[in-house]
């Protein structure tokens, strides 16, 4: 059974992650070109509840590892603008995923 602390995180996720992806679809209604760049918060939150699923849930491949690392990208394009909300959200969750020890799966 999980702990209360870790039901309350991942709660925090799933939170994070409908909220994410409402700015998502917001900022590719109001924009013509997404670009790769969010198609990368795309791959991680869908990577991250692949990885919070109960029947599922696996670390991240070495060969996935690449999206949790276009941060500094994500800074460069979208920090000093109305969406650096997608910017945070991506930082977040990033860092579940690494306090979940969730990196280096076969």
């Amino acid at each position: 059974m999980k702990s209360h602390d870790q039901l309350r995180t991942e709660a925090n996720v799933r939170e994070l992650i409908r909220a994410l992806r409402g700015r998502l679809h917001e900022y590719r209604r109001t924009h013509e070109e997404a670009g790769i760049h969010l198609n990368s918060i795309d791959m991680v939150i869908a990577l991250v509840e692949y990885g919070m699923n109960d029947v599922t849930r696996r670390a991240i491949r070495p060969e996935e590892e690449s999206w949790f690392e276009v941060g500094r990208t994500l800074d460069e394009l979208y920090r000093n603008s109305e969406w650096h909300d997608l910017v945070d959200g991506y930082y977040d969750l990033v860092k579940f995923t690494k306090k979940q020890g969730s990196f280096g799966g076969v």
